[in-house]
């Protein structure tokens, strides 16, 4: 063997020592990291965005491996729990790992209430800021001269406050406008609310005989006793609802 060619076998064998020495040393950091990071854990993460309140797609959900340590407590591991028994309690960014403190049962009727829908205007409805759960309070304003002419017996009202939304529909097409044959037809959404009898009864005749019935986001901190009742065209306190085109009998919620 020449000098030329013991200087590459010297090189070659110093280059497999040394491609030895790295793998051994990078081996030897993994297993440490490993050792500080300990077992991992399969957790439900969002991979988009998520409403309040609206049960979530299966495909806005994966599964990911986490260190256990930073699992946070009350993660849900099992795709089987958010069969559409759970929702978000708020809006929660994508990568959010899912538990159950920040998700909940879908809101259900309490004793004594019944679901009952309308269809409300889907500009005047607040679409696209109520969603299943959300509380809003209900405003109607009722004609008190004919044809649409403006009179002193003109009144709007709050009808009922701290409502609770159960459900909202898609966009639709109104069938008063539809039938008019006007170019430009406006939309409604189908809103199902949780009500006891009596105060089933005022919306319904709102949404019949109103000209118009609004819905008010509450905000958290929302007075939840605020009194409803009619107040005239100029602001004025009506006497009764019988001034405000009303039923005879029928009274509103806050009133004696």
């Amino acid at each position: 063997m020449n000098p030329r060619q013991r200087r590459g076998t010297l090189l070659l064998a110093l280059a497999i020592i040394g491609a030895v020495a790295v793998f051994f040393s990078v081996s030897s950091y993994v297993a440490e990291v490993r050792r500080e990071v300990g077992p991992k854990r399969m957790v439900l993460q969002l991979n988009t965005e998520a409403i309040a309140f609206q049960p979530l797609p299966a495909e806005s959900v994966e599964q990911v491996e986490v260190p256990e340590k930073y699992v946070p407590q009350g993660a849900i591991t099992e795709d089987e729990l958010l069969e559409g028994s759970l929702v978000p309690a708020a809006d929660l960014p994508a990568g959010t790992i899912l538990q159950e403190g920040i998700l909940g049962p879908l809101p259900a009727l309490k004793e004594g209430e019944q679901e009952l829908a309308i269809a409300v205007d889907a500009v005047t409805g607040v679409i696209g800021q109520i969603f299943s759960g959300s509380k809003v309070d209900i405003y109607a304003s009722f004609p008190g001269g004919s044809d649409g002419d403006v009179s002193p017996q003109d009144c709007s009202m709050l009808l009922m406050s701290d409502v609770t939304i159960l459900d909202v529909g898609g966009e639709r097409p109104d069938p008063d406008t539809a039938e008019t044959g006007a170019p430009d037809v406006s939309t409604v959404i189908p809103v199902t609310f949780a009500l006891p009898p009596e105060l089933g009864v005022q919306l319904v005749y709102a949404e019949s005989f109103a000209q118009e019935v609004r819905l008010a986001v509450r905000g958290a901190t929302a007075d939840p006793d605020i009194d409803t009742g009619p107040v005239g065209s100029t602001g004025a306190s009506v006497p009764s609802p019988g001034d405000c085109s009303l039923p005879p009998g029928l009274t509103f919620e806050g009133e004696e």
